[in-house]
């Protein structure tokens, strides 16, 4: 398994026992000192310094998760760059899980966060479906947040019409947020952090 941006290591820590070896990766050399410091008694991560935008992705993995870090490769075109980078190095039948926030610039009339990205969750969302490397197998919507799990098919085509994904919309936000996070979220252009908090 692979993790593109494990950050300080939170959701490494979760993720190291439940498979048989993990790379986790990051641009910030202090951030994988701070995953390695959090994940000590872990011995099945190896930490790579990587620049997703720019790097090879090292070997064949069966799942590569992604999580709030595809804003970040630049425009459009280098997301779809990017994609394609994580199709080439997922083995077949391998899954790709990513979680991102909506964002107002993507959809202005719907709730989402005014962080000042070039896109969000929707944007993210269409362009790994417009590679027919994969196809999306479930999905977890809130009003802020998607989370999806797309499968790479053995043929190029073909999975994209077989299966059916299973969606599950939530029509409120499941967890509270943190102050500082909640004054960016928008609800139709007003910020609403009463909306989002846990009912």
């Amino acid at each position: 398994v692979m993790e593109l941006g494990c950050a300080e290591g939170h959701f490494t820590a979760m993720l190291s026992p439940r498979v048989d070896h993990l790379v986790a990766a990051d641009i910030s050399e202090i951030a994988l000192r701070r995953a390695s410091e959090r994940c000590i008694g872990f011995h099945n991560i190896q930490y790579m310094q990587l620049d997703i935008t720019k790097d090879p992705l090292p070997g064949r993995f069966d799942l590569i998760v992604c999580s709030e870090m595809l804003y970040y490769v630049g425009n459009r075109g280098a997301l779809k760059t990017v994609i394609q980078k994580i199709a080439n190095a997922l083995k077949p039948g391998g899954y790709f899980l990513t979680a991102h926030a909506h964002l107002v610039v993507d959809e202005p009339d719907r709730p989402g966060f005014d962080w000042g990205l070039p896109f969000g969750a929707k944007a993210i969302s269409d362009s790994i479906e417009k590679n027919w490397s994969f196809s999306l197998r479930k999905e977890i919507r809130t009003p802020l947040y998607r989370a999806q799990l797309f499968q790479r098919g053995p043929y190029l085509s073909i999975a994209k019409f077989l299966n059916r994904p299973q969606i599950t919309r939530l029509e409120k936000q499941p967890t509270s947020l943190l102050p500082e996070v909640a004054s960016h979220a928008r609800w139709h252009g007003t910020a609403a952090r009463s909306e989002f908090e846990a009912q």
